[in-house]
């Protein structure tokens, strides 16, 4: 990372022009061919990062720069000019490894992490200089479990000048090149020494002749077909978003189901605890009425019985309180009278 944003450093002598001027194109016969530029840039890629993966690809031809308005690609979908192939993918924590090439995913997953990533290509202009943001610095500070470090670009004035960068700086030759109105390129020529074609390309060239025999005329891809093709992958991760967002609607509202169960469960089991308390006050108050209502009779018979108790004492006084009548002496016979 540099005050450039995200700069491709590479040790290949041709490495100065190839990537930072110009486009890329795949070409089904030759393989990559580089088209040359006039914009320096500290790396002309595509961006893609999400779910734990990060890929980059080189702009096609079509992607162009314009000093007001930033990259353009007449209104479209980068996307449509850059195939699933081209891109390579390396998991997030293995992003800022030496020798990164080596953690490429197989290209047969690409398609896959495409449909899972998102296009997050970024380039501005900072004090008249275009910057590469792409990645935030912050996602992949969080994926490698450390900080990223970051280098001053220091300008050079020759490719091949012995590098006098000291430690958090990177030397960087971008002269200026200007198009001439009119000029055709010359025939180009092979950057490897030597007249005869690389082996690399010698191979690549006999694999896509032996592909082309063995699927006859088969018609060139076009920026159409992968238009077509990216939007039928869109269409398929917006089926798998609805469905995994109906899945998370039906989870929410099972949750919520099974929290207003537990909620009114626990207000019967409150409504039954209350009803089982007033029971038992209600019983508790009928006890203690009872009980005053016995406590009452048997004061009452208790009164009563000291009433009838009194009243038979007093009856009792009275009789005894009463003198029995004198013998008349008139009333005795006669021959006792002297």
């Amino acid at each position: 990372m540099t005050d450039d944003g995200w700069f491709w450093d590479s040790d290949e002598r041709f490495g100065w022009v190839t990537y930072h001027y110009g486009r890329w194109v795949n070409d089904r016969y030759y393989g990559w061919v580089w088209i040359p530029g006039t914009e320096w840039a500290p790396a002309w890629v595509s961006w893609r990062h999400g779910n734990g993966y990060t890929g980059w690809a080189p702009l096609p031809p079509r992607a162009t720069w314009r000093t007001r308005i930033g990259l353009s690609i007449g209104g479209l979908d980068i996307d449509a000019f850059i195939g699933a192939d081209d891109y390579g993918f390396v998991q997030d924590r293995y992003f800022m490894d030496r020798g990164v090439y080596q953690r490429f995913v197989p290209p047969t997953q690409n398609v896959t992490i495409i449909n899972v990533t998102n296009n997050i290509t970024n380039y501005t202009v900072v004090n008249d200089r275009i910057v590469d943001s792409g990645i935030p610095v912050a996602n992949i500070e969080r994926a490698v479990g450390r900080r990223v470090s970051r280098a001053r670009t220091v300008d050079v004035n020759r490719a091949d000048a012995r590098s006098s960068a000291r430690a958090g700086e990177v030397d960087v030759y971008r002269p200026q090149v200007r198009a001439v109105p009119g000029r055709r390129p010359t025939q180009g020529r092979s950057l490897v020494k030597g007249e005869a074609p690389p082996p690399l390309l010698v191979e690549r060239r006999k694999q896509r002749e032996q592909q082309r025999q063995s699927n006859g005329n088969q018609a060139e891809v076009t920026a159409q077909a992968v238009q077509k093709q990216r939007l039928s992958a869109q269409q398929q991760q917006e089926a798998q978003r609805l469905r995994a967002q109906a899945q998370q609607d039906a989870v929410t509202q099972r949750t919520k189901a099974q929290a207003q169960q537990k909620v009114d469960a626990q207000a019967q089991a409150a409504q039954r605890a209350k009803d089982a308390q007033l029971a038992r006050e209600q019983k508790q108050a009928d006890q203690q009425q009872a009980n005053q209502q016995r406590a009452q009779a048997q004061a009452q018979q208790k009164a009563d019985a000291q009433a009838q108790a009194a009243q038979r004492a007093k009856d009792n006084t009275t009789v005894k309180g009463k003198k029995k009548p004198k013998a008349s002496q008139t009333n005795q016979p006669a021959g006792l009278q002297e």
